[in-house]
């Protein structure tokens, strides 16, 4: 049986090969089932520091997160990655959180600290903020993912059009509460058989098949599925150990390949193994009509692999159209001036936030950036006809916003030898000009603006008579031309914007 299995098992891996890889590693990813080596560089030599500490242990923040997570080993996904010493910003303060850590949800733990409380946390807080999000996050999603792989390698070894969405199939279907419960169950229980020792070796083997009992239904009582997989395993406990000891080799190679080898090849070849042994004693149990048989309910699996879709459970998936918003000339000056001033409140808010100080940013005299408004106009009158797909218009938005914010500041340095925004030490970041962070809140603003913002000041400016709204356009556009004038002369390069060299000092 072990050989046979083990034969299906490489058959399926080979027919999906990345895909089945790229699954694995996700899971794993999420749910800490290993080491992963990725490339190294120095940021062991960046200066972070983390100073806050407890006044009873001596210990900081960053230290209590992380001997809790040591401690729990609820997600440990370990990640040696420092990220070329981008230092700056959101997303290089979790990535280097996660890096320093060797933990996924520790990076995401201590990066919270930092962001909203400034490590200025008592360590029981820290621990009983750590200890909830950890369980929320073990019952909700870690727990819940395994499954979905399970569900995904059922519909893989039949169908080769499978997606990796499938993942998320009790999400989709809002079934995950059920699967999380039950997937809770299983976990406690076999920590508290592992008391035993002896016991919990035999109930890892008992409940091994949960996982692939709720993929199949995940409506099934715990009960049901606690006692299934019990009558399924009988007999069988042996051959699954056994069957785990002839994967040693590949162990050893991962151990050797500082799990490069494990990532790639001995994960997914255990999963799709693991799977087709799921399959083979559940036909003999369909077959032999034993007990609850019935609750085994996905009749579409089998051995002959077709190139369709498996279309899961059907749900209606109806394209919601939205109505196009039509703008005038009259609504576009207005909201032009409308998204400026949003865009300048913003960025002094942002500052006074950070730095406490206020800024006035931007190269004019008045509260009013007009690099918002252009880039909020022009995006909005580019992909108002996508209202269709938000996707679309998030990532139209981030590109456009991009390219302007990028030869906005070469324009500005070329000619005045001065930075206005220098995004050098952000993740991601191309000549300091730009970086992802940045165009991740571009594409998020634009699409929010477009959906939301635009379509509700033009319905408030359409309650305003028409005459009184053109003054206003007439007003403001003077008012624009005069400071612009004086930018002309001499643009606005108070403190916090730049020195007046081309390597400037805000940070954006």
């Amino acid at each position: 049986m072990i050989r046979e299995v083990k034969e299906k098992g490489k058959k399926s891996f080979k027919t999906s090969f990345w895909k089945v890889v790229a699954v694995c590693f996700i899971v794993t990813f999420l749910t800490g089932g290993t080491t992963i080596y990725l490339v190294r560089n120095e940021y062991n030599n960046i200066d972070t520091k983390y100073e806050v500490s407890n006044t009873f242990t001596g210990k900081s923040n960053f230290e209590i997160i992380n001997d809790f997570i040591a401690s729990s080993k609820v997600l440990g996904s370990k990640i040696d990655n420092y990220m070329n010493g981008a230092t700056r910003g959101v997303l290089a303060t979790f990535s280097n959180n996660i890096s320093k850590s060797n933990s996924f949800l520790f990076g995401v733990l201590n990066g919270l600290n930092q962001l909203l409380f400034k490590n200025k946390v008592a360590n029981s807080i820290v621990i009983f903020i750590g200890s909830i999000i950890s369980l929320i996050y073990f019952i909700f999603i870690s727990n819940v993912i395994k499954v979905g792989k399970c569900r995904f390698l059922l519909e893989n070894r039949c169908y080769k059009k499978t997606k990796i969405d499938r993942l998320l199939f009790s999400y989709k279907d809002k079934k995950y509460k059920n699967v999380a419960l039950v997937m809770f169950k299983k976990s406690l229980y076999t920590f508290l058989w592992s008391l035993t020792i002896i016991g919990g070796i035999i109930k890892h083997y008992s409940y091994m098949f949960i996982p692939y009992i709720l993929a199949e239904n995940p409506d099934i009582k715990s009960k049901d599925a606690f006692m299934l997989s019990k009558n399924m395993t009988n007999g069988y406990k042996w051959k699954m150990f056994l069957l785990d000891l002839s994967f040693i080799l590949y162990d050893l190679l991962g151990v050797l390949t500082f799990n490069i080898f494990n990532l790639l090849v001995t994960n997914p070849y255990k999963a799709t193994t693991y799977t087709e042994l799921y399959m083979k004693i559940r036909n003999d149990y369909i077959d032999n009509k034993k007990y609850l048989y019935d609750k085994l309910v996905l009749n579409n699996l089998n051995d002959k692999v077709c190139n369709l879709e498996y279309p899961g459970i059907v749900r209606d998936n109806k394209k919601i159209k939205i109505d196009k918003i039509e703008y005038d000339f009259l609504d576009v000056i207005l909201l032009f001036f409308a998204i400026s001033f949003i865009g300048y409140v913003w960025e002094v808010t942002l500052q006074l936030f950070s730095d406490g100080v206020f800024v006035n940013r931007g190269t004019l005299y008045g509260p009013i950036l007009t690099i918002y408004g252009f880039g909020g106009v022009i995006t909005l009158l580019l992909f108002n006809r996508y209202r269709d797909n938000p996707i679309k218009v998030f990532f139209l938005s981030m590109l456009v916003c991009g390219m302007i914010e990028y030869f906005s500041s070469w324009y500005m340095e070329m000619i005045y030898h001065t930075r206005w925004w220098d995004y050098t030490g952000y993740l991601f970041n191309v000549n300091g000009r730009v970086c992802l962070e940045g165009l991740l809140v571009f594409g998020f603003g634009c699409t929010i603006n477009i959906y939301l913002v635009s379509p509700f000041l033009v319905k408030k400016f359409h309650t305003i008579k028409r005459k009184y709204l053109q003054v206003i356009s007439i007003v403001l556009i003077i008012a624009l031309c005069i400071d612009f004038s004086f930018y002309l002369i001499r643009p606005n390069q108070g403190e916090g914007i730049s020195t007046g060299t081309t390597t400037g000092i805000y940070n954006n």
